[in-house]
């Protein structure tokens, strides 16, 4: 009975490789001793720490459940130069979100004042004009929010 559970467990595992399910194969000797088995595989990025994780529940020789998520983790944001230089260009690295997805920016001034709003897609590293004619010397805000998560950062201008 366990080998016949084994030797489905290695049909099934080959034909998911062969369909090109996996982009990384784990070599798992030894034999099953339990019931059930859960494998877990997590992927890193380039620019950041996290990603997607799949899971996969074998019960029986079977599949029994086949899961995918996204974790997000250490979200957090670095802007630069500090301060601001005259042409309104300010960087920033986030870290804890995939490339591609997009994150709202908004600066704001000391008093609440919106300066900027913009949906901006993410990559190593992204660039955030702020039009130099709507900024005074003095200290603002900058806030990522992705999803439901915010990060807010200092900046200063002194033209």
């Amino acid at each position: 009975m366990e080998e016949e559970a084994e030797d489905k467990f290695k049909a099934k595992l080959k034909e998911m490789i062969m369909k090109n399910l996996f982009k990384i194969v784990l070599l798992v000797t030894g034999l099953i001793i339990s019931s059930s088995i859960t494998l877990s595989a997590q992927a890193n990025y380039t620019g950041g720490q996290g990603g997607g994780y799949s899971t996969i529940t074998i019960g029986n020789g079977t599949i029994a459940a086949l899961g995918d998520s996204i974790i997000t983790k250490n979200f957090d944001a670095t802007v630069y130069p500090n301060p601001l230089s005259s042409d309104g260009v300010l960087k920033a690295r986030i870290t804890g979100i995939q490339p591609g997805e997009k994150v709202l920016v908004v600066v704001t001034n000391m008093i609440g004042s919106r300066i900027l709003s913009q949906e901006i897609e993410i990559s190593s590293e992204i660039t955030i004009d702020i039009p130099s004619n709507k900024l005074t010397k003095g200290i603002y805000l900058i806030t990522f929010q992705f999803q439901n998560k915010k990060i807010t950062r200092r900046f200063s201008y002194t033209n």
